[in-house]
């Protein structure tokens, strides 16, 4: 996601990804008061979306998609704002409970994603088009290779799963890379109070500083001690790498280790 050819948008054309999506979220807004859409663009699902029988809001950056939503769906509330600031907990709390959905534009879908849902119990559920290997980096188990400081934030507060993928040629222009829905749902229990959402992903930033390093290097000290006490305890070997330590193991790091929280 560093270079330009990210940067432009891909609108979904293909009507049965259209559906597949719609059928997704379908089946996850029962419990939601309405359903917040990210990045509506030109509208290839705001309409079905609007017939789930929910309210529905948008959230919309690029003001020409901003005029036309008013004009099109004059009965749905459309936000001006940037969905990688925008503070869920800003909308009406009969809104709330809210299912997110959202075809997300590559170069800013890690940002959004960790702003959107940093406050689990406002949502019920969260479905994202994003590009595949983000999807993978939000939802791999320890181990595997694309296991990061998303997969274990994620597993903090959400189950995570990735639906199915989508190919270019379902966009317009067809993008370069292949892309993939996935869904996020609640824990009943999050692994770490949500209002230390942020400081558990910056925490989890810099156990990943240095990925082919043995983790308890990131640590120095008494500090050092008490995590590789945590990490063997746990049965982990004390040589194993971030990639290799599942996010339960971080969730009690963060917890004994509080300088390092920010």
């Amino acid at each position: 996601m560093k270079t330009k050819r990210f940067m432009g948008q891909h609108f979904l054309v293909s009507e049965k990804i259209r559906g597949m999506i719609l059928e997704t979220v379908s089946r996850d807004v029962a419990g939601a008061s309405s359903i917040l859409e990210i990045g509506p663009g030109r509208g290839a699902i705001t309409e079905g979306l609007s017939k789930l029988g929910r309210p529905l809001a948008v959230v919309e950056k690029d003001i020409k998609f901003v005029e036309k939503m008013k004009e099109k769906y004059p009965a749905i509330a459309v936000i001006e704002a940037d969905a990688a600031e925008f503070d869920i907990g800003s909308l009406d709390p009969a809104m709330l409970p809210v299912s997110v959905v959202g075809n997300l534009p590559y170069y800013a879908a890690t940002d959004i994603i960790l702003n959107l849902l940093s406050a689990p119990s406002k949502i019920t559920a969260a479905h994202f088009m994003v590009q595949h290997e983000v999807a993978l980096k939000f939802s791999s188990d320890a181990g595997d290779e694309y296991y990061s400081k998303y997969s274990i934030w994620a597993k903090a507060f959400y189950k995570t799963k990735v639906d199915f993928k989508v190919a270019p040629r379902s966009f317009s222009p067809p993008p370069k890379v292949l892309s993939a829905v996935m869904t996020f749902k609640p824990l009943k229990e999050p692994l770490v109070d949500e209002n230390a959402s942020r400081e558990f992903y910056c925490f989890c930033s810099r156990m990943f500083l240095h990925p082919r390093k043995k983790l308890v290097s990131s640590f120095e000290g008494e500090v050092k001690l008490k995590a590789l006490k945590v990490i063997t305890e746990n049965g982990v070997k004390e040589d194993a790498r971030p990639g290799a330590i599942p996010a339960e193991i971080f969730k009690q790091l963060f917890g004994i280790i509080p300088d390092l929280k920010d």
